[in-house]
């Protein structure tokens, strides 16, 4: 798969194949994002690419802008599909600033994309002036647009999906993603009170600004090393131990005693078990770590 960087120093980078391409943010590729990939792989005879725009991560921090998937997920995703080009557009001021002619005649025309595959509500351009009805006019390539796509009267949207992880809605955002909603990371060393409550803990440092699901404990999976564990995984500041100052992301691997730290691993979200609280005391919190253990078990197992 060939991955291809845009900026604002246009320049000609493919001239040869012809393509289908699908526009969009993609962040999360739920559902709804799904129906433009479909729509992609239908062209057999077209060479299959999807441009979206590439967020800088100081950009991301700077705005305290959260993402449900990292540039790498979206490239490991596309590629799993077999897409064949990949182009990511520098977001930045000056390709902002890019008419929407410039964007047309620059990135789909002189890139010998035939077919373009976007949303409804897909809008580019400086002041996001060019939308979909505006690709319509163009005669050198086709437009399919897709309907946006609903679920229980509720349109699918990565800002939907974004507010129900917030509130701690993972099954209804797990739903919409159409898969469970994933963060990855490093394993770091934490204060290891897990181990001296019985429940031993690896604590997870974000590769990225993903989205951090609502403060409380939630039943997952871990993937380390390409095996998955069943889990449990509290969000949240010890506030029945030593208090922190930050949020921490500590899983309980059932039947895991191995050393992990400095391992990458991917945390899947299944379900917001409880909020997270202070207990009268340490046996209290250990029980009720015990139940919640319990009820993962069975309903997981």
């Amino acid at each position: 798969m060939n991955i291809i960087e845009l900026d604002d120093n246009y320049k000609n980078v493919i001239t040869q194949d012809k393509y289908v391409c699908c526009f969009g943010s993609f962040d999360g590729f739920h559902l709804g994002h799904m129906e433009l990939v479909k729509d992609c792989l239908e062209y057999k005879n077209l060479k299959k690419a999807c441009f979206f725009f590439d967020i800088p991560f100081s950009n991301i921090r700077d705005n305290q802008f959260s993402v449900l998937m990292s540039k790498q997920d979206k490239i490991d995703f596309l590629k799993n599909l077999n897409f064949d080009v990949i182009f990511l557009m520098k977001l930045s001021t000056k390709t902002m600033l890019i008419k929407r002619e410039d964007f047309v005649q620059r990135y789909i025309i002189n890139n010998n994309i035939k077919q373009v595959v976007v949303g409804e509500d897909f809008t580019f351009g400086y002041k996001k002036e060019g939308d979909a009805r505006y690709l319509k006019t163009f005669t050198q390539f086709k437009t399919d647009i897709i309907p946006l796509l609903e679920q229980d009267n509720d349109k699918i949207s990565s800002s939907t999906i974004k507010t129900n992880i917030s509130q701690g809605n993972i099954e209804v955002a797990n739903k919409q993603l159409g898969r469970n909603y994933v963060i990855k990371g490093e394993v770091v060393t934490g204060l290891h009170n897990g181990s001296k409550l019985g429940f031993k803990t690896a604590n997870l440092n974000p590769e990225t600004n993903y989205l951090i699901p609502k403060i409380g404990v939630y039943a997952t999976y871990i993937t380390i090393n390409k095996k998955r564990y069943l889990s449990m995984t509290n969000i949240g500041f010890h506030p029945t131990l030593d208090k922190l100052n930050k949020i921490a992301i500590e899983t309980n691997i059932f039947n895991y005693n191995k050393e992990i730290y400095k391992q990458k691993v991917s945390l899947e979200f299944l379900e917001y078990i409880r909020d997270e609280r202070k207990f009268e005391s340490v046996e209290n919190l250990k029980q009720e770590l015990e139940n919640n253990k319990l009820y993962i078990q069975k309903k997981y197992k």
